[in-house]
């Protein structure tokens, strides 16, 4: 078999840094949100960076443009994913990077296999969970450090990542706080303001839990706005159940809000509630922490205990459903305390969960200097791919043939 031509890049030293992120997708949630404040960061700082979605929807457009970040999105719709894997790593090649980073699930670790030696290959965990793991795992002899956002995370990753040439780093999750605390002392006779922003899935975020908090809520005969800012499948089931029959209890679906619109909203809130099944280190909860929110959270081995404790917050138990109503109850009775522990949650996330710390540990991994040259391919041929949903038996052709026409005729439907 030929091989085919190959163009060299070379890895000057004293070059700048150019980071090539690589992402399965860019859906709102807590995994875009902190791309793109990673990425601005580091333009920020100087580094060239260059965003590659293996899907075409980019509803964080704006908010990418305006740090200065440019992304590359491919069409899901009309190419078959070793199309679009093939485009993206051109694209990457062509951008002649310093480092790749593979950012989140198994497509867009795919296109670390094809990353030249001498060129450092970088693979993020973003939560704490066995599919998590076990689809990374494949990657590990690809990738020469993988992310992972706690000491728990680091822990559990361990026996996934064997290679001698693969580290394990914990780097933390960091976002912007404001400049001084939000006072929460003028809240004291106001109904609680409750606040649950992410996606409406029910298998790691539990919301079908939200009805039933909310009986028990209203069991207490508190006054609350409840505030659910987010889209997903179950958005229609919370519409006609998220029902209240006491004007003084309000549940409200407002839908997807801009990032942009995020501060402002939580400004508006007093209580974060966040009942999830496994998370790593939730991005918003680390914003309205920063802002002033006291977090309600399962308590999850991840990294929750690494940023909540009793003085800033209240976690529940895994199974203690009526725990988070008897927790926000708690914080409506004791208005002193809460106030306290917005301060206190406000405080930690300013001095161990910044943006810039972030960026600090992120700059000194990404910017260790490497001699050796990378050898790009002019074309890739892409491999049976290693992702575990995927119909292996679909990858020879004609199969990929017809793939390719059903994706055509999706496509002309779309247009």
């Amino acid at each position: 078999m030929n091989q085919p031509a190959t163009k060299t890049v070379t890895a000057d030293t004293k070059a700048a840094v150019r980071l090539a992120f690589v992402t399965s997708f860019l859906d709102i949630g807590g995994s875009t949100t902190w791309l793109c404040d990673l990425t601005g960061e580091f333009r920020k700082r100087g580094a060239d960076v260059r965003v590659f979605s293996l899907r075409q929807d980019h509803p964080f457009h704006a908010e990418f443009e305006a740090r200065g970040v440019d992304v590359v999105v491919q069409d899901n719709r009309r190419l078959i994913l070793e199309e679009r894997l093939q485009a993206t790593l051109k694209g990457v090649r062509d951008f002649q990077p310093t480092v790749v980073v593979g950012w989140v699930d198994e497509p867009a670790y795919e296109t670390l296999r094809y990353v030249p030696r001498g060129i450092p290959k970088i693979l993020v965990l973003h939560a704490d969970e066995e599919r998590v793991y076990q689809g990374a795992k494949p990657y590990g002899d690809y990738a020469d450090h993988v992310i992972v956002l706690s000491h728990k995370m680091a822990a559990t990753a361990a026996p996934y990542f064997q290679s001698s040439r693969t580290s394990i780093r914990y780097i933390r999750l960091g976002v912007e706080v404001p400049e001084s605390p939000l006072r929460r002392d003028h809240l004291q006779d106001q109904p609680l303001r409750i606040l649950y922003i992410g996606r409406l899935h029910d298998a790691q975020k539990r919301v079908r839990l939200f009805p039933t908090i909310l009986r028990d809520l209203g069991a207490t005969g508190m006054p609350f706005t409840w505030t659910i800012a987010g889209d997903g499948p179950e958005r229609a089931y919370l519409e006609s159940a998220m029902v209240t029959n006491n004007p003084a209890q309000v549940a409200r679906l407002i839908g997807n809000v801009a990032y942009s619109e995020v501060p402002a909203l939580l400004c508006g809130h007093d209580v974060f509630l966040l009942p999830s099944a496994y998370e790593g280190m939730p991005h918003t909860l680390l914003e309205a922490m920063g802002h002033g929110l006291v977090p309600v959270v399962t308590d999850l081995a991840s990294g929750i205990r690494e940023v909540i404790d009793e003085t800033n917050g209240k976690l529940v138990e895994m199974n203690d459903i009526a725990g988070y109503a008897r927790a926000i109850h708690g914080l409506h009775e004791h208005r002193d305390q809460m106030i306290t522990m917005a301060l206190a949650a406000q405080e930690r996330v300013r001095e161990k969960f910044s943006i810039r710390a972030m960026t600090d540990e992120w700059m000194a991994l990404v910017a260790r200097p490497h001699a050796t040259a990378g050898t790009w391919p002019e074309g890739f041929e892409i491999k049976r791919p290693l992702i575990r949903n995927y119909s292996q038996w679909t990858f020879p052709e004609p199969f990929r043939t017809l793939r390719r026409l059903q994706k055509s005729a999706v496509g002309w439907f779309w247009r």
